[in-house]
């Protein structure tokens, strides 16, 4: 399904595109929102099975199927609105007729309980993957791209201004340097870094964002 107008960075315009950072803080977002999302399934689950046998736990454990089908559907208007994409909710199942273990029986026979759950579980483990590609990238690209401020700053123009001995471009490419020659040298490498580094990060946030779509509808 493709939106009705387009507003996906293009390659040369990912510095300047608003979506760009949409897609970062989505990612960033996505570390703190999946473990939040596991550790209550998680605990509901736990709880309800552990419970079931005082008959208590087996609304605690319908709770916990429901709560993780309703994270899903969240997440998953969240993502339709990030790509520009249409989105409707699906609609949920009535209610079984009978007691709560009828009630329960018949919301584990629903995939989209179950699917609830499994996207749970991956939006966890991806949402450690995006948070972690995303910044780590961007932090080194930014750390190379401001090294001379980061030199200025630290004032470390008189204990380092000579050659430095030991460095990386003396190491590979056999020149001597100085720490301000190096920071700029940096700095130009930092550039085009940073330029993967945002489209990397807008191509997992799409991604992950797409994943939503998929497990809430």
């Amino acid at each position: 399904m493709q939106p009705a107008t387009s507003s996906r960075p293009g390659l040369l315009t990912v510095f300047s595109h608003a979506k760009t950072y949409e897609y970062l803080a989505y990612n960033l977002w996505s570390l703190p929102a999946g473990i939040l999302y596991f550790v209550l399934t998680i605990t509901g689950l736990a709880l309800g099975i552990g419970l079931a046998v005082l008959f208590i736990g087996l609304p605690i454990l319908g709770s916990a199927f429901a709560f993780a089908r309703k994270l899903t559907t969240v997440e998953a208007r969240i993502a339709a609105k990030l790509l520009d994409l249409p989105y409707e909710q699906p609609l949920d199942a009535p209610l079984a007729q009978g007691g709560m273990l009828k009630q329960l029986l018949a919301q584990l026979a629903n995939p989209a309980a179950w699917t609830g759950v499994t996207y749970v579980f991956i939006k966890f483990v991806y949402g450690i993957f995006a948070f972690t590609v995303t910044i780590s990238f961007v932090a080194v690209a930014l750390g190379l791209l401001f090294s001379p401020l980061i030199y200025h700053v630290l004032t470390i123009n008189d204990l380092w201004g000579h050659a430095s001995q030991v460095s990386w471009t003396y190491i590979l490419l056999g020149e001597r340097m100085t720490l301000m020659e190096e920071a700029w040298l940096n700095s130009a490498i930092g550039l085009p870094m940073l330029f993967i580094a945002l489209h990397l990060s807008n191509a997992i946030a799409r991604f992950q964002a797409l994943l939503a779509i998929s497990f809430g509808r």
